[in-house]
């Protein structure tokens, strides 16, 4: 996983995993360079994961463990992000991760699928002005 547009904070990358488990022939034939996509609130093999949907809602697969974790635990560790106000207290309401949207930024040859590079976007009014 990776920071993009320092200073910006516009997103990041990640790829997904579990595309031969979870993503049916239609859902791949979708997958092009620049195609949107929705990250949702998932369970697999009983753990929380954030599954990658296509728009149409299709599932593609899941965000690598430690990237989902770090998305969910959001802003520790991630400058630039705007933190939700304690409980109990009002405050800016935060759009969760689960609900950002992605794009594929390339199709990587491999094996037996290719590597599906995304980038994540974060909400601007999740960002620290």
């Amino acid at each position: 996983m990776s920071v993009q547009g320092a200073g910006e904070a516009q997103g990041f990358d990640s790829y997904i995993i579990g595309l031969r488990e979870h993503a049916s022939p239609d859902a791949l034939l979708q997958l092009r360079p620049g195609a949107p996509l929705r990250l949702c609130p998932g369970r697999d093999a009983g753990r929380h994961r954030l599954e990658i949907r296509t728009l149409q809602g299709e599932p593609l697969g899941w965000l690598p463990a430690e990237d989902g974790m770090a998305l969910e635990q959001y802003p520790s560790g991630w400058p630039g992000l705007a933190a939700p106000a304690p409980k109990g207290r009002r405050g800016a309401e935060l759009t969760p991760p689960s609900s950002w949207t992605a794009e594929v930024l390339a199709l990587v040859p491999a094996r037996l699928l290719p590597r599906v590079h995304i980038r994540i976007f974060i909400p601007a009014h999740n960002l620290v002005a």
